[in-house]
């Protein structure tokens, strides 16, 4: 019996170093959960950054091509200021009434805004594009406000353009339906 007990109190003290042990492993792995989402967080953001330059490269001979246009330049993008003539036209249309605060805002939060010319009656046209990796409801009715709204603005024709490297099939007749057409970005 006193061998019993001595071999419990032996188990006991196992116990309590394993108890600690786990608390220690508990604790690192709450550590590395955390680093985790940083490296998580970091790589959504360095993944952003390329698309945004893939596309910033990209866009004025995507829309040129899809569209028949020629002289596509953007005027408003994710790497660039604002062209000060087309900001001063999309102020001056909300002071004057043709457009609202929250159509201002809208114009100012997408990505890229492209000015361009028809190749056959060189008529001018106005292109909004909204990129993300993958497109969704929110980046198709963005930019179908966007395009409206430079439509009030200028006067013009205007396209609205989605481009991603994805988008579901519920997304796709969305957009089609809404009149705003899809570009995929190759990923390479």
């Amino acid at each position: 019996m006193a061998e019993l007990s001595a071999d419990l109190a032996v188990i006991k003290e196992d116990m309590a170093v394993i108890k600690e042990d786990v608390a220690v492993i508990k604790a690192d792995v709450a550590v590395i959960k955390a680093d985790v989402a940083v490296i998580k967080s970091d790589v959504a953001d360095l993944k952003d950054t390329d698309f945004e330059n893939r596309l910033y490269r990209r866009v004025e001979a995507l829309v040129s091509r899809a569209f028949g246009l020629r002289r596509a330049y953007i005027l408003q993008g994710t790497m660039q200021s604002r062209d000060r003539d087309f900001a001063e036209r999309v102020e001056d249309a909300l002071e004057a009434g043709l457009i609202t605060d929250e159509q201002h805002l809208r114009i100012a939060d997408t990505d890229f805004i492209l000015r361009a010319q028809r190749r056959d009656d060189r008529a001018s046209v106005w292109i909004a594009v909204e990129g993300s990796d993958t497109v969704d409801v929110e980046d198709i009715e963005g930019v179908r406000a966007t395009a409206e709204s430079l439509g009030k603005v200028f006067d013009v024709e205007t396209f609205a353009v989605t481009v991603g490297y994805g988008i579901g099939a519920v997304d796709l007749q969305r957009a089609s339906a809404s009149g705003v057409r899809h570009m995929t970005l190759s990923g390479t």
